[in-house]
């Protein structure tokens, strides 16, 4: 059971969010409302340009419905 503990903890679906974070931290003196205020900045931002981005996609293919998406990782 440790073993498999041991191999999972380094996945990188695990490691890359982990070490993201601490350096996020260092960078901000383990302060954690700065590091709350980022998270949530970077959250939001992220959704804004998500739905923002859907919404022009949308429309433009209303219009044009064989145009590529321009960012070119749409799933729609």
């Amino acid at each position: 059971m440790l073993d498999r503990l041991g191999r999972q903890i380094y996945h990188p679906a695990v490691m890359l969010p982990l070490l993201a974070l601490v350096q996020l931290m260092v960078m901000l003196d383990f302060n954690f409302g700065q590091l709350a205020l980022v998270l949530v900045s970077k959250g939001m931002r992220y959704t804004v340009n998500t739905v923002f981005h859907r919404a022009t996609h949308a429309n433009t293919h209303a219009t044009a419905p064989m145009l590529p998406c321009k960012q070119g990782t749409c799933t729609c």
